[in-house]
């Protein structure tokens, strides 16, 4: 495995590239568009340079017939990059840290970009994910998989009973996919607990013939009777692991600890932001060490598509 600093390094080599290099990457990388047309004759515009833009070049039209001749754009027009006033080496220095976790705070320290405009680049990519996510489901299990269930409470806890205590607890129902050696998962912030709340999403994201793993919550009774899956529980008043069929719940336990670490290195998130959080840790689990290449091409597709009808498969 490559170690992961020496990745980043070479990575951020973007950092010491002049402009038409990090230009030339990013067209390389399907990031920029290679050709522009004109919005008023609809023929194709040519690059100049201009030394007053911070990308140093623009797209011109020089149709002379052009209802607005000389029309200018960005080169970053219709990009991800065009919604940041950051130079481009610095955006793409943003989006490698975001893929690589690491923190606002580092990120700021180590590359000197405001705090600010990282976690607007940082809420736009979790907004991005978010978005393919429910355009594009997950979908866990399968004939004879085990999925592990659970749910937990994320919510701030008062330290020495001192600070603001929640409105009301925030529950989040997970799903993990036992099959791989670090289980894929899927979770989400539920109304609340009952059967009609949380057997749905067990239908929605647990392909046919899943064996479906749980403690003894009420809500799962149901399972194998309306949903058809295979259903075993442990009962954790008496057992870590039932003895006699070694059903267990530890790699959702694993799982739960593994976000919340997440949201403790971050000092907490708001309420608002839990959502988009949440896909962003389920997206970066199930895509791993592809993240980066994953989220290019969703970038990609936006930026052909100018949409976010976006469908990445992971």
């Amino acid at each position: 495995m490559v170690n992961r600093t020496s990745r980043i390094e070479r990575l951020l080599a973007v950092k010491s590239m002049a402009t038409e290099q990090v230009i030339a990457l990013l067209r390389m990388k399907n990031l920029l568009s290679t050709f522009m047309t004109c919005p008023h004759c609809n023929l194709n515009m040519r690059e100049r340079f201009r030394g007053d833009v911070i990308d140093k070049v623009s797209w011109v039209c020089f149709n002379a017939r052009c209802p607005k001749p000389l029309t200018t754009l960005s080169i970053r027009n219709g990009s991800f990059f065009a919604k940041f006033r950051l130079s481009l080496a610095d955006v793409w220095t943003v989006i490698l840290m975001w893929c690589e976790n690491e923190s606002v705070c580092n990120t700021s320290r180590n590359f000197g970009i405001c705090r600010p405009t990282i976690k607007k680049i940082y809420e736009e990519l979790r907004s991005i994910v978010a978005i393919q996510q429910s355009n594009d489901p997950v979908c866990l299990g399968g004939p004879g998989i085990v999925c592990q269930i659970d749910e937990s409470l994320f919510s701030h806890k008062q330290k020495y009973h001192r600070g603001r205590a929640t409105r009301e607890p925030v529950w989040v129902f997970g799903i993990v996919d036992t099959s791989f050696k670090f289980a894929k998962g899927y979770m989400e912030i539920v109304s609340d607990r009952s059967a009609n709340t949380l057997l749905p999403i067990i239908n929605r994201v647990c392909r046919p013939g899943t064996v479906i793993y749980s403690d003894e919550w009420a809500a799962y009774r149901q399972i194998q009777e309306r949903l058809g899956f295979s259903h075993e529980t442990v009962n954790h008043s008496l057992h870590f692991v039932d003895p006699l069929t070694g059903v267990h719940t530890q790699n959702i336990e694993s799982y739960w600890a593994r976000q919340k670490q997440k949201i403790k290195a971050m000092k907490g998130v708001r309420r608002s932001q839990l959502p988009a959080l949440l896909a962003e840790f389920v997206w970066k689990d199930n895509a791993r060490e592809m993240a980066l290449l994953y989220l290019i091409g969703i970038m990609y597709i936006i930026r052909l598509n100018k949409s976010y009808n976006i469908h990445i498969n992971i």
